[in-house]
C-alpha cells in the first residue's frame, strides 16, 4: 500500500490561511520559498476566499496580490467579504480578468462589495457582464447600483431580457 506524500509547507500553509491560524501561517512563512510565496496567490487567496483579515494582512507583505489575475481580490468578491475587498483593492487590480471581481459580486447580490469595485472596475466589461447577472439572478440593488455605469441596452436589453426571463 503506497502512503500519499506528506504536504508541503505552502499545503500546509494555504490551509492555515484557510482557517485562520496567524501563528501557523506566521512559521510557515518561514518555512517556505520567498519566491513561491510571492508568485503563487494560493494562501493569499484562501485566507481571503475565508473571510480571514488578519491573515490577508499579514500575507500582503510577502504575497504579491497581483498574481493569478489578483485571484484573491477575485475569491473575497466571489464570498462577499466586504472588508478583505476594501483591504485588497488598492494593491489589486479590479479590472482583472474582465473585472470579474465585479461581476461575481453583482452575481451573487453582494451589495457592499458591488459599491466597493464599481469606481475601481470597468462596469462595462464583457458587454455590461455584472449588470446582466445581477438582473438575471434578481439582486435588485446591485441592479440599481450598476445601472447608472453600465449599459442596460447592450446587446440588445440582454439584461432586461435576462431578468424578464427569470422572473425578476
Amino acid at each position: 500500500m503506497n502512503t500519499p506524500p506528506a504536504p508541503s509547507a505552502y499545503e500546509l500553509l494555504c490551509r492555515a490561511a484557510y482557517d485562520g491560524d496567524l501563528a501557523e501561517v506566521n512559521r510557515l512563512v518561514s518555512l517556505c520559498d520567498s519566491t513561491c510565496l510571492w508568485d503563487h496567490p494560493l494562501a493569499l487567496a484562501e485566507a481571503a476566499r475565508n473571510n480571514q483579515k488578519t491573515v490577508v494582512e499579514m500575507l500582503l507583505s510577502v504575497s504579491d496580490p497581483k498574481a493569478g489575475n489578483s485571484l484573491a481580490l477575485r475569491s473575497a468578491a466571489h464570498w462577499g467579504h466586504a472588508a478583505v475587498v476594501e483591504l485588497l483593492i488598492p494593491v489589486s487590480d479590479a479590472r482583472a480578468v474582465d473585472s470579474e471581481a465585479l461581476r461575481m459580486s453583482a452575481e451573487y447580490g453582494h451589495t457592499e462589495c458591488v459599491k466597493l469595485l464599481i469606481p475601481v472596475s470597468d462596469p462595462k466589461a464583457n458587454d455590461s457582464e455584472a449588470l446582466r447577472y445581477a438582473a438575471e439572478y434578481g439582486h435588485t440593488e446591485c441592479v440599481k447600483l450598476l445601472m447608472s455605469v453600465c449599459d442596460p441596452k447592450t446587446k440588445n436589453s440582454l439584461p432586461l431580457r435576462v431578468a424578464t426571463h427569470s422572473g425578476y
